[in-house]
């Protein structure tokens, strides 16, 4: 599994170095680390009515949501003209990417690509260094900002 990590702090620029990875057989899943969940302001408000409560919640839930879309539209994209599903999702906070890549790593071996600047979450020491960019196709990863971080080996 390719697996594309980024924040509003931390866009995606380059697609070519995911593309290159998955080859057009693996599918890419869209990490959006959203940063604070507000929503929980939403839910904890004691002197909102419920109706106001659900609809705060809703609304800035629906907020990350388009800057996650937004922050990967070049990849999706790109993907879809080449014929590569992506899945999108969105997270708060490095613990709940942690969780995630742990989670999909228990299914199968993944790679981890990440945004331009983002500090990648690593979720044990089962690491394998990803390809060198000197080792992908021609153009892919080399713009240095968007090049593959690590591989999590599946557990055995």
């Amino acid at each position: 599994m390719i697996c594309c990590l980024a924040s509003a702090a931390c866009p995606l620029r380059d697609t070519a170095a995911p593309l290159a990875a998955c080859g057009g057989q693996e599918d890419i899943r869209a990490v959006y680390d959203a940063g604070i969940d507000l929503g929980h302001y939403g839910e904890v408000d004691q002197l909102a009515p419920a109706g106001a409560m659900a609809e705060f919640t809703a609304y800035v839930r629906r907020q990350s949501e388009e800057e996650a879309e937004a922050a990967f539209a070049p990849l999706r994209q790109a993907a879809r003209s080449r014929g590569v599903a992506m899945r999108l999702h969105v997270v708060y906070g490095p613990s709940a990417v942690r969780d995630l890549l742990r989670r999909w790593r228990e299914e199968e071996n993944v790679r981890v690509f990440g945004g331009e600047g983002m500090s990648l979450p690593l979720p044990d020491s089962r690491l394998r260094a990803g390809p060198r960019p000197q080792d992908l196709p021609q153009g892919a990863g080399r713009s240095g900002r968007f090049l593959p971080a690590f591989s999590l080996a599946k557990r055995p």
